[in-house]
């Protein structure tokens, strides 16, 4: 199982989540600071933890790849203005509505 968000509820959900046995990948960079984490499920599921950096020198790869993929465009249904951000936000939260927006800085 990869945990991609970084976020504590998320990990939390991924050990919730995880089948017995199974090996968590942290690959969602976190924030340098105690965070509140549920690792409860460690011992009775005995799961494996695995820390993970992501972007080493693969992210010239992905770049070239993504370029060579005019269909990836289709991903973004919709760009917002930084200062529609509460909409975006809104809209994202909708997955019958969306599947990737993007707020523009």
């Amino acid at each position: 199982m990869l945990e991609c968000s970084g976020a504590s509820p998320a990990i939390s959900a991924a050990f919730k989540a995880a089948a017995l046995g199974a090996t968590i990948i942290q690959v969602g960079m976190m924030i340098d600071q105690n965070i509140s984490v549920n690792i409860s499920a460690i011992n009775g599921k005995e799961l494996t933890y695995k820390g993970s950096f992501r972007f080493n020198d693969e992210i010239d790869l992905a770049l070239d790849i993504l370029s060579q993929s005019p269909a990836i465009q289709t991903v973004v249904t919709q760009v917002f203005p930084a200062s529609d951000f509460r909409e975006a936000f809104a809209i994202a939260k909708d997955s019958n509505q969306s599947a990737k927006v993007l707020i523009e800085m």
